[in-house]
């Protein structure tokens, strides 16, 4: 059956990759990405040293930066970005040509974008101190892409969250004790280390939910993928699609009190490449039915996936039972299996949409901000398609099942201790001296006695009693506009069908203060628009409004920051 994912927002899906200062060259605001085997095989065939001059060129290029590096920790702040600037000129790709080979020709066709692998538009303010640019993935021909796997991973996300929200006790008691070789968050939490702890919860949920006990096996149900439920799931890669990519800087946002009062801080910015809104994509997703009613027909045998607590999870987390997957035919089973992801899907997407409520109401957010606006219209906007966050700017409330978890009050306990032990939402001298404190108790523990109860308790101790597993830490990851917050990132959505013959609307950007239509007042929209070319009652022609300067080159003032980031909504 075809399903399309649509950006409604920028996405950016990495791939692990950097665009490094000799990837790239700045023209404007577009930014070309260099196909070196192009480059290289144009100057070998005119220079038969060009191998030997390009090690040297980068060779100089890599000694400038960590010169560089040297020269930003001591300049002054209102100096950081012309070192920048000197930098990459200096490094500029350009210079390989024109300095090292003294080729005039090649300098030039590497200007004119005759060996660019890509150009992207860039849409974030500056790029001052950031050399490297996050890649998103890409497939074969180079297109931005959705991958398969990130897809996924979201369907797994739902389904996990659909069975925890069920509220179900024997599940729960599964999680915490652990079933066979699974030990459970019981152990493993009080085992962990300072770091480990925040991902060990979503490990064991996963496992404890989509993975039943392979008798006799060598491997434990943590990492056999053999008898995992989503193996039956069939997600192919996009098998169409119609995307653009761009590049944007964004910076998560933290709220933080100042002086008394709350305010958006933002903190460390990136530079990454993504899809741009309107992208979409086509996939083929389909469910293993023949194999499903094979194994539900099948009789003894000591295999995880005949014996009864594969069905019984199956059962949990797609609803037909091993006698219904018997009597169904293909197609039933499949549209069971694939209502069962969208339910599951819905209902990830309103307890996201919750969540995105509570953090504004409880971080006094106007009514009227734009980023407000955009997530509560969300739903409304893509009508029978499912809200999903992919990508960066999902962010900590996101994650797995938290937001089911968190309502078990079996499971909320132990998810406190996870977040107070880990330190989430702190900043980082405070989470080094919760660190240093957990270290410090673990260490009188074992000069006391070797006991694990009492160095569990130690541990659990250090943690931070002012936790709340209700108030989940979290930050917000915005799209930068010359120092302060612009659209959203990282929101999509999912539904049945193929890609439409044309390109579908994107949502009114988030970043936007333009009100629809028909939100407007009656008497507003009533009213003719104002005919400005007329000058004023005094008749003289009203000057023409000089053009907004370009953005500097250099980072923001703090009144350049409070006056941007008033878009975010009042301080209070």
């Amino acid at each position: 059956m075809r399903f399309t994912v649509r950006a409604e927002t920028a996405l950016h899906v990495g791939n692990g990759e950097r665009l490094t200062w000799l990837d790239y060259r700045m023209h404007g605001k577009s930014v070309h990405v260099l196909d070196w085997g192009s480059v290289l095989a144009r100057a070998i065939e005119a220079h038969d040293d060009a191998a030997e001059r390009f090690a040297a060129f980068t060779d100089r290029c890599h000694a400038l930066l960590r010169e560089g590096e040297s020269a930003l920790k001591k300049a002054p702040g209102n100096q950081k970005a012309q070192v920048l600037r000197n930098l990459r000129d200096q490094t500029n790709p350009d210079r390989f040509a024109a300095d090292d080979l003294k080729d005039a020709a090649l300098a030039a066709e590497i200007r004119k974008g005759k060996h660019d692998r890509y150009v992207a538009e860039f849409q974030g303010g500056r790029l001052d101190r950031r050399l490297e640019i996050l890649a998103q993935a890409k497939d074969a021909s180079g297109t931005p892409i959705v991958p398969a796997s990130t897809l996924r991973g979201q369907l797994r996300s739902a389904l996990l969250h659909g069975v925890l929200g069920a509220a179900d006790e024997s599940l729960a008691r599964r999680v915490l004790g652990g079933v066979g070789t699974l030990k459970g968050w019981e152990h493993d939490l009080s085992a962990s280390s300072i770091g480990r702890a925040r991902y060990l919860f979503g490990h064991d949920l996963e496992a404890a939910v989509f993975r039943a006990p392979n008798g006799g096996a060598r491997r434990t149900i943590h990492d056999d993928p053999r008898v995992d439920l989503m193996r039956f799931l069939i997600v192919s890669e996009p098998v169409r699609r119609r995307s653009t990519i761009e590049i944007v800087r964004t910076s998560p946002f933290a709220v933080q009190k100042t002086s008394g009062e709350k305010r958006p801080v933002p903190l460390v910015p990136t530079v990454c490449e993504a899809i741009a809104p309107g992208s979409e994509f086509e996939y083929e997703i389909s469910v293993d039915a023949k194999l499903l009613k094979g194994l539900a027909a099948a009789d003894g045998g000591g295999h995880g996936l005949l014996r009864e607590p594969f069905w019984e999870l199956f059962a949990r987390v797609f609803g037909p039972s091993r006698d219904e997957v018997k009597e169904l035919g293909d197609g039933e089973l499949e549209e069971r299996v694939l209502s069962a992801v969208e339910v599951g899907l819905g209902g990830r997407a309103a307890a996201l949409a919750r969540r995105e409520r509570a953090w504004y109401d409880r971080h006094d957010v106007s009514k009227d901000a734009p980023q407000r606006r955009f997530v509560e219209s969300l739903a409304e906007h893509v009508g029978d398609r499912l809200p999903m966050r992919i990508g960066a700017g999902a962010g900590l409330h996101g994650v797995t099942a938290l937001t089911a978890i968190e309502l078990d009050p079996l499971l909320a306990d132990p998810l406190g201790r996870v977040l107070g032990r880990a330190g989430l939402g702190l900043r980082p001298r405070d989470r080094r001296e919760r660190a240093e404190r957990e270290r410090a108790a673990r260490d009188r523990a074992r000069s006391k006695g070797r006991g694990g109860e009492r160095e569990a308790g130690a541990r659990d101790g250090a943690a931070d009693p002012a936790v709340d597993p209700r108030v989940l830490p979290q930050v917000r990851r915005f799209t930068m506009d010359g120092g302060g917050p612009g659209a959203l990132l990282g929101f999509a959505s999912f539904g049945r069908g193929e890609l439409a013959a044309q390109p579908a609307t994107p949502l009114p950007s988030s970043a936007g203060t333009a009100e629809r239509e028909d939100e407007r007042p009656a008497a507003a929209r009533s009213k003719p628009p104002r005919d400005r070319s007329k000058g004023d009652r005094s008749g003289r022609a009203k000057p023409r409004r000089a053009p907004r300067p370009p953005v500097p080159d250099r980072p923001a003032t703090k009144g350049e920051i409070d006056d941007l980031l008033k878009r975010f909504g009042p301080r209070h």
